[in-house]
């Protein structure tokens, strides 16, 4: 017998008289990606607008979201997409790339080596303290992969940057760039010390390096790449 397990589903209305449009149909047969969540000791459909899959009585799947990345699925046996969901999670890389610092990688910023070669407080518009940084590229490990920014700093340079956390003049980091218009931008949770015998270490709790306190950052750089390798073997293929 197969293990009968529970899923719970949020409800979520249509466009039209307001029916809902997510739910699993009773005696239906689906594909579908799941995850136990612990606070309710229970299971639920990730994203279930888009990735539901329900398999008719001939073995084809068909979609319920109109994203033509999942619904160019649509009469195809189901065994195409699971071979495709197992070629992705059998990849080497698949555990670099699904983890919040593995997709910031892929899709968001510039990572960098730097040392504080200034720093002043400004209250500024927004009414709360910011550092205005003049930072040196010691090393440019990663840029995203999204082309859509124009900053693309290279080892060597000297720029000027806005940070919402306070960094010490003089001090060396590592840190997660965010290029968006008006910066370079510092957020806490993107940026590690670099300790005086090369390992890093979040100055932060909830911090996309907290996984890698200890680790040297030519470590971090290979998980970074490890990520962004991932994510440009399958683009095509989500």
């Amino acid at each position: 017998m197969p293990e009968v397990i529970e899923i719970t589903q949020y409800k979520y209305g249509g466009c039209c008289a307001g029916e809902e449009t997510n739910l699993l149909r009773e005696g239906g047969v689906y594909l579908l990606p799941l995850y136990f969540w612990d606070g309710g000791n229970t299971w639920q459909v990730a994203a279930d607008l888009d990735v539901m899959f329900e398999v008719d009585n001939s073995g084809l799947i068909w979609s319920h979201s109109q994203y033509e990345g999942f619904n160019r699925f649509d009469g195809q046996e189901a065994t195409v997409v699971a071979d495709l969901i197992t070629a992705m999670t059998s990849d080497v890389n698949f555990p670099a790339a699904v983890t919040l610092f593995g997709i910031i990688a892929r899709h968001w910023g510039v990572m960098m080596e730097v040392t504080v070669l200034g720093a002043t407080i400004d209250p500024n518009r927004w009414e709360w303290e910011q550092n205005l940084l003049i930072m040196s590229a010691d090393n440019v490990l990663t840029i995203a992969s999204n082309d859509f920014y124009e900053w693309r700093p290279e080892s060597g340079d000297e720029f000027n940057a806005v940070s919402w956390c306070y960094l010490e003049q003089g001090g060396r980091y590592l840190i997660l760039f965010d290029p968006s218009e008006g910066g370079p931008y510092i957020e806490e949770r993107s940026v590690a010390r670099i300790n005086a015998d090369g390992t890093i270490t979040a100055i932060s709790e909830e911090n996309l390096f907290s996984a890698f306190n200890g680790f040297t950052v030519e470590q971090v750089k290979v998980e970074a790449e490890r990520a962004i390798e991932w994510h440009m073997t399958h683009s095509d293929q989500r």
